[in-house]
């Protein structure tokens, strides 16, 4: 799991477009949140939304940075442990 302050100043959890677009919510616990970066399926399926998202946004010649969607690549990406706390200030 991401430490809080990870979540809030590396992830930018709730910053619109700036939001890294691998941050997701834990399935049992939707205060713990991991990153999905380094776990091949989920990235290529997050990548392919992006992709299909910004060329949508191209095509209809609209800024997508003005959008909410997540759309960031924050950091080098994160194992998905969900009894370890991990992120810039975990001890």
């Amino acid at each position: 799991m991401l430490s809080k302050l990870q979540v809030q100043n590396v992830c930018l959890a709730g910053s619109g477009n700036k939001c890294c677009r691998y941050l997701t919510e834990d399935d049992l616990d939707p205060n713990k949140f991991h990153c999905s970066k380094l776990r091949p399926i989920e990235k290529f399926k997050i990548d392919e939304e992006i992709n299909v998202f910004l060329k949508d946004c191209k095509r209809k010649k609209i800024d997508p940075l003005k959008y909410s969607k997540p759309i960031g690549n924050n950091c080098e990406g994160y194992l998905i442990f969900h009894n370890i706390e991990q992120g810039y200030d975990a001890d």
